[in-house]
């Protein structure tokens, strides 16, 4: 069943297109929307649909910190939406973009934030938060298909790059060399691989795994820490960034500094137990 969705616009403009291929063609539209415009866009043809208030993560927090704090730059701090449709017409005397057949494939946990923000606004408040939208006009199921795919594909190392030219692992590097001075610490996906290298973002979740719960708090969820890599980034990151206004997160980063040797160091002994290798993947100490 056919659906149409109106959604009014602040801004919009023709980015690419139409362009044909073999077999797929696409049309490629961007818009700037108030972010009550896309609360009830669907999302049927995502990958990963929104995780929800309780499984809220460290991303989720940002967008939420970004929406009640920094509202007017909210357009420019996140990535937006993606959105795939069949039809997509614009209205320029009344601003809004009519889409038939719409559903979001990237942004479902933006969207899901911002649904959960204005929710919570008082009655009477307003926000001038505004969000971008990426329209893709095309007929071809196989072409949504591989976007929505590859739209929602996550890589830890640029993130690691992120933390390393931020030099929030500049100090992690400094303690890690006072116990292993012939080791180098990867700090960017520019960085070369091999044995006498480590992955900051792993050596960041080895020491997470050790870390006492009383350092820890209620910040990490125990459970499964290796499947977890980019939650130990984001508390980490937290960390160093708050470090010189909050005591806890001053001894928390403390804490990963000093343990970061013997994290490792336990690391290796574990990775050269029988019962552990069919846990170790790589030689640069990345686990699966």
């Amino acid at each position: 069943m056919a659906t149409d969705f109106s959604l009014p616009c602040v801004s919009f403009r023709n980015l690419l297109g139409p362009t044909q291929g073999a077999t797929d063609k696409a049309t490629v539209q961007y818009a700037v929307c108030h972010v009550s415009a896309v609360v009830n866009l669907p999302e049927n043809l995502n990958v990963r649909a929104f995780l929800g208030e309780r499984k809220y993560s460290g991303v989720h927090s940002k967008i939420l910190e970004s929406l009640q704090e920094t509202p007017d730059d909210f357009v420019v701090l996140n990535g937006g939406l993606t959105v795939v449709a069949s039809k997509v017409d614009f209205d320029n005397k009344s601003g809004v973009i009519r889409v038939k057949n719409p559903s979001i494939i990237n942004g479902s946990q933006t969207r899901g934030v911002i649904a959960d923000f204005l929710a919570d606004l008082s009655p009477g408040e307003s926000t001038t938060a505004q969000v971008q939208v990426e329209l893709i006009e095309t007929d071809s199921l196989d072409l949504v298909r591989s976007v929505a795919v590859s739209r929602n594909v996550q890589t830890m190392v640029k993130s690691l790059s992120i933390l390393g030219r931020m030099g929030l692992l500049d100090d992690l590097e400094k303690a890690f060399k006072a116990s292993y001075p012939e080791m180098n610490v990867r700090k960017s996906e520019s960085d070369p691989a091999g044995p006498k290298w480590v992955d900051a973002a792993t050596l960041v979740q080895m020491v997470t795994c050790i870390l006492p719960s009383e350092v820890l708090g209620d910040k990490f969820p125990r459970s499964k820490p290796y499947s977890a890599k980019q939650t130990c980034e984001y508390l980490f990151k937290d960390a160093m960034e708050s470090r010189d206004s909050n005591q806890e997160s001053a001894r928390l980063v403390r804490a990963y500094l000093d343990l970061c040797g013997p994290a490792f160091e336990l690391f290796q002994y574990w990775g050269a137990n029988k019962s552990f290798r069919k846990y170790k993947s790589t030689g640069n100490g990345v686990i699966s």
